[in-house]
């Protein structure tokens, strides 16, 4: 009599294991029903259609050719090749330590084509017909897209379709924030016990036609990605959608490759290089690390994926160091400026700026350019130009001084709030305290000598506006015409 067969099912699929296939360095074996172990997602879709497949000799190389020659250029490389890269990323980000997990954006017009592009690279992890329903949006609640996330373990995760106006920014901030700190979001059960925590933990990507405003903190943790309105290329696109079941085998190869060859420490080490290279010439701007590391974490995870395939893409070493060289410093440019952009403090000072310049507030003995005192009478005061600075002298052979506003921190915040919401943006989520505190850490709040306040100065202080208001005084920053308005 045979002794019965004991077997461990698991939810928790794995790169080396899935519901078909079992990878290792000596190569891609077929599971059977008598495994030892099997992985069973069938209770949670469309994590249930995650596998990869085997694929062997000639069938492989054509595969493989197809993905440099049909899906590579399907849009342009500055699209297509971040991909590539995320989808080795995916696999490869256990190998490290010290660095978060990265969501990559890909940004564009409706039509641009960025859906249709994620969803074929979801196609290496699984069963994701472009024309399915196995992908989910922004439009699910916060709680859905972080739990279903948890089953896509170091598999492309696609969340389609962000819309402002669909889902809260702040909800996805949340997300974000949980997500690249591989963390989830604590819960209680109706007994007060603790829910079972299910972060993501597979490599998110995300399309929209844009990214959730005034969010600094979620804009550090994601690579941008630009898709551009271009001419499809129908053909590729045709053959793209007749091979990508196969995808799944070329994933299986590239893992095991990965393990025969040893490439995860060369990942390691290689990563460790480019975020010290990408880190260098910006070291000391805000979120320099995190974008770097984003950034090289993509880098050597191409490097990587392209070396595979190079024997079927002749160049690949030179459209890697190109990859590398210009595209990645390119958008860590964007980033680091668009991080700084989107801080509380940096949208405070511009939308102030704007109010001010086209006169829908007042500074008391401050003329903008163009306007007179009549247009003026009438508008909100929110704050003064310095006294003693009114009728000072001009000094031979120095430059005119730069006039000092001083600018009442309450009504300040009050009429950009106001601004916002007229326009339909999102409102400043940060305190009175963190939107001064930004401005004196980046040298924008002045004291009355005109100089950059020192951290141990204090950032406001209480003044009365016009000397015959009796309502009190006001807590002021003082701040330069030069920065509120520019030259």
């Amino acid at each position: 009599m045979e002794s019965p067969i004991r077997r461990k099912v698991t939810d928790h699929a794995a790169p080396s294991i899935t519901p078909s296939c079992r990878v290792s360095a000596t190569g891609v074996e077929i599971v059977g029903e008598d495994a030892g172990l099997k992985v069973d997602l069938s209770s949670e879709p469309p994590a249930s259609f995650l596998d990869l497949k085997k694929l062997e000799g000639a069938e492989l190389l054509r595969v493989k050719r197809h993905v440099v020659e049909d899906l590579l250029a399907l849009h342009e490389p500055s699209v297509t090749y971040p991909l590539l890269g995320a989808a080795a990323a995916a696999v490869l980000y256990p190998f490290i330590n010290g660095a978060g997990r990265f969501v990559l954006w890909l940004v564009g017009r409706t039509g641009a084509g960025k859906s249709f592009v994620a969803k074929l690279f979801m196609s290496f992890f699984g069963d994701f017909p472009v024309s399915s329903g196995r992908f989910t949006s922004w439009s699910a609640t916060p709680n859905f897209v972080q739990r279903l996330g948890y089953f896509f373990k170091d598999a492309l995760y696609l969340v389609d379709d962000f819309k402002p106006e669909v889902t809260r920014p702040f909800e996805v901030t949340r997300i974000l924030q949980t997500y690249a700190d591989t963390l989830a979001r604590a819960r209680l059960k109706a007994d007060a016990t603790a829910n079972v925590l299910r972060p993501i933990r597979g490599l998110l990507v995300s399309t929209g036609e844009d990214v959730p405003e005034h969010q600094a903190s979620a804009t550090a943790r994601s690579v941008i990605v630009q898709v551009s309105q271009r001419a499809k290329n129908v053909e590729a696109g045709r053959r793209c959608l007749a091979e990508c079941g196969n995808y799944g085998g070329v994933m299986a190869d590239f893992l095991r490759w990965l393990l025969a060859e040893g490439q995860t420490g060369k990942f390691t080490v290689r990563f460790a290089e480019l975020q010290e290279r990408l880190n260098r010439d910006v070291a000391g701007q805000q979120n320099d690390i995190r974008v770097s590391g984003n950034l090289a974490q993509l880098g050597a995870a191409f490097e990587l994926f392209a070396e595979y395939l190079g024997d079927v893409w002749p160049g690949w070493e030179e459209e890697a160091r190109r990859f590398v060289d210009e595209e990645l410093t390119a958008i860590r440019g964007a980033m680091l400026g668009e991080a700084r952009e989107q801080q509380a403090s940096e949208v405070f000072l511009r939308t102030l700026g704007d109010l001010v310049r086209y006169g829908h507030v007042r500074i008391d003995g401050f003329l903008p350019a163009g306007m007179n005192q009549a247009q003026l009478e009438h508008k909100q005061l929110i704050g003064r130009l310095q006294r003693g600075r009114r009728d000072a002298p001009p000094q031979l052979d120095a430059p005119p001084p730069d006039d000092l506003l001083e600018i009442s921190t309450s009504l300040a915040i009050g009429a950009v709030s106001g601004a916002l919401r007229q326009q339909g943006r999102e409102p400043l989520k940060a305190t009175a305290n963190t939107l001064l505190q930004q401005l004196r850490e980046d040298g924008k709040l002045l004291g009355a000598d005109g100089q950059p306040l020192k951290a141990e100065d204090e950032a406001s202080r209480r003044i009365r506006l016009v000397p015959s208001d009796r309502k009190g005084q006001q807590r002021v920053f003082t701040v330069s015409r030069r920065e509120l308005l520019g030259d």
